[in-house]
């Protein structure tokens, strides 16, 4: 406001010397006017006096006379024309300038004018981001008093969330214990059926034809039971299993066939019908793998396996063998290791957990043993760490309950404010005669 009274007091002042200046200028220009016309009148005077004289002379010779006082009358009114003229112009000159200093004054109140309402405008502004600014401090203090009022209120809450955490982490012990235990089992899964394929692979190997029919009794014990094919599960698992069963039990081609007529259940036994009665064991298998035979789907399973991805509620034990399965029946005829490749890719690319599957595809797997193995690994990590988490979160809330705690006995009694501001009891900080702050509000 003090400024405000400065800026019109200034243009008060320059008001006045404004018009100061124009009386000056008027005044000066009425002063030229008058010394004009003084001039004029002493012309005049002049002129009247050469007049009289020349009437004078003029009654000597009034007829020679006649024509030059003519002459000289036409002299002087086309001076006076001349002179009043000049004087007319002068006039008009400095009406001009007076009319174009007014129009320059009267723009120059209208832009100050203009500028105080701007300062009055933005002053007023101002006025209210002030009351603003104050309407908010005091809802902030509320704010600060109902804050302390509600954790007063919750450090019971606050312990019970504590028990809940202590619970978590109790549960969380035992998850990493099962997972523990899942990884264990299934390494002991993946050494079992290594061992079983090796086992097959080095009986196949060391086995030879038997021959007819004839074989030993002892042979004959130990014979492996034939396996069943009903059309809903793998071919090439099934023509694997088949094969290597007649070559351990030595069959004949003619027991090979009736094995394998009597392997074919459900829908597997209607592929009989476009096979002649008297058909081989191997038009059987023809007749098999044109039906089920996983190069007709070759096209789908690799399909399937650049899409699969692990599912909701499937572990990574699940996953990888999925995965395996798929990938051999989508890249069948592809060398080993380009299956295993592919497959541990698929897996580590499908993984559900981002960082897991980060990690896995940096690592560049060559086998999907060695993935899924990582990838426990990993995810057993991950459990560690968020029982490590939550017991870090235990203690910083158990140390922010501590620190809220009053530490006068009476503040510990439920029910009893106390005044964060004088540590009393029997009152909040708001109606705290001490701090100061009741009187503000």
């Amino acid at each position: 406001m003090e400024n405000l009274q400065q800026i019109l007091q200034a243009i008060a002042e320059m008001k006045a010397e404004m018009k100061d200046e124009m009386n000056k200028h008027i005044s000066e220009l009425k002063n030229d006017i008058s010394e004009v016309k003084t001039e004029m009148k002493s012309d005049i005077s002049e002129v009247k006096g050469d007049i009289s004289e020349v009437k004078t002379e003029m009654k000597s010779d009034i007829s020679g006379v006649k024509g030059d006082i003519s002459g000289v009358k036409d002299d002087v009114t086309t001076q006076i024309e001349s002179v009043s003229a000049h004087v007319d112009g002068i006039v008009a000159i400095v009406k001009d300038e007076l009319k174009a200093d007014l129009d320059n004054l009267n723009k120059n109140f209208t832009t100050i004018n203009e500028t105080v309402t701007e300062l009055r405008q933005e002053v007023d502004h101002f006025d209210g981001k002030i009351r603003d600014l104050e309407r908010r401090q005091e809802q902030t203090s509320e704010l600060l008093d109902k804050t302390s009022e509600v954790m007063e209120k919750h450090a019971e809450e606050n312990k019970h969330i504590l028990t809940l955490m202590d619970r978590h982490a109790e549960e969380n012990k035992h998850i990493l214990a099962l997972v523990d235990r899942q990884a264990r089992e299934q390494k002991q899964i993946v050494a079992e059926e290594v061992r079983r394929a090796m086992q097959e692979t080095a009986t196949e190997l060391r086995t030879p034809y038997s021959g007819p029919a004839e074989s030993s009794p002892s042979a004959r014990h130990h014979n492996v039971k034939t396996p069943k094919f009903d059309g809903t599960t793998s071919w090439a698992i099934f023509h694997r299993q088949f094969e290597a069963t007649a070559a351990h039990n030595g069959w004949t081609p003619a027991e090979k066939t009736t094995q394998l007529l009597t392997a074919l259940q459900g829908q597997a036994s209607e592929i009989l019908h476009s096979v002649p009665e008297d058909g081989t064991a191997a038009e059987i298998m023809a007749a098999l793998e044109g039906r089920y035979g996983d190069h007709q789907l070759a096209a789908a399973f690799r399909t399937q396996l650049k899409t699969r991805v692990q599912q909701s509620g499937e572990s990574l034990q699940e996953f990888a063998m999925a995965v395996e399965q798929l990938a051999h029946k989508a890249l069948r005829g592809l060398p080993n290791d380009f299956i295993a490749g592919e497959a541990a890719y698929t897996f580590g690319s499908g993984v559900r957990d981002p960082e897991i599957r980060q990690q896995l595809l940096l690592a560049e797997h060559r086998t999907i043993n060695a993935a899924l193995a990582a990838g426990l690994r990993m995810e057993a990590a991950k459990l560690t760490a968020n029982v490590s988490a939550w017991h870090r979160i235990r203690s910083v809330a158990a140390a922010d309950v501590e620190e809220r705690q009053p530490k006068s006995p009476e503040r510990r009694r439920r029910g009893v404010p106390t005044c964060w501001s004088c540590g009393e009891p029997g009152h909040l900080r708001r109606d705290c005669d001490r701090s100061g702050h009741k009187q503000e509000n």
